[in-house]
């Protein structure tokens, strides 16, 4: 009998939370500072309202943390029927630094059974976040050293081509311009030479015409000259 009750009691509880089991989960940061807002989203599907409760334990299980709505209140109680009306919560630890459980509840409004889940966080110390912010900005600072140390060669090395190339360009546009000159020197002396060697063919021609004429002259002046003997000789 006490077998079957058990047995029957196991069953119950079972069946229970399978019927009110709910499948969530949340996102949360993985380190914060002490007093520092802590920004927590829940994520589900669920169209029912449910009691949230979000809290950080330290390692003995005491909670060290407080959550915000309206005013900073303490997380161990249920903030009744908020979910998911608001999935968007705030909280913050402001007693003691380290290495801690975040947690969060779900708990259907009227049920007693609440469904958790927790994921660790670390929490430092002001010291610990100024130190912390130092590393970060000397990563930063080396980081943008090494690619000024990069980049330096880099655009020398750029300036130095460029200037190369516009000293070839230089140099071939001045070659081309004193071979054009060059050109045009030996175009005009071609030229010169052509108009004096037309010059002077003319100027032969000319001579050779009035040679050629006086000579014709002469020519008649001595047959006249002959006829007119003939003719008083006879």
């Amino acid at each position: 009998m006490v077998t079957k009750f058990l047995f029957a009691s196991i069953v119950f509880l079972l069946s229970i939370s399978t019927v009110y089991a709910l499948e969530f989960n949340f996102t949360s940061p993985a380190n914060a500072s002490l007093k520092d807002n802590i920004s927590i989203t829940i994520l589900s599907n669920t169209t029912e309202t449910y009691d949230v409760k979000i809290y950080v334990i330290d390692n003995s299980s005491k909670i060290i943390s407080e959550i915000f709505l309206e005013k900073w209140r303490n997380p161990f109680y249920f903030l009744k029927s908020v979910y998911p009306k608001v999935s968007d919560y705030v909280i913050r630890v402001s007693k003691s630094a380290g290495n801690f459980r975040l947690c969060v509840k779900l708990r259907k409004s009227g049920k007693t059974i609440s469904d958790e889940k927790c994921s660790n966080i670390l929490i430092l110390s002001s010291e610990e976040k100024n130190i912390s912010q130092e590393e970060s900005n000397k990563s930063t600072q080396e980081n943008v050293t090494l690619n000024s140390t990069i980049e330096k060669p880099l655009l020398n090395k750029t300036s130095q081509v460029e200037g190369k190339n516009n000293t070839e360009i230089i140099a071939r546009a001045e070659s081309s311009t004193e071979v054009k000159k060059q050109e045009k020197i030996i175009l005009k002396s071609k030229n010169s030479s052509a108009e004096q060697k037309t010059f002077i063919t003319k100027e032969g021609k000319t001579r050779f015409t009035i040679i050629y004429s006086f000579s014709v002259i002469l020519l008649l002046i001595i047959v006249l000259l002959l006829l007119k003997r003939i003719q008083k000789t006879l």
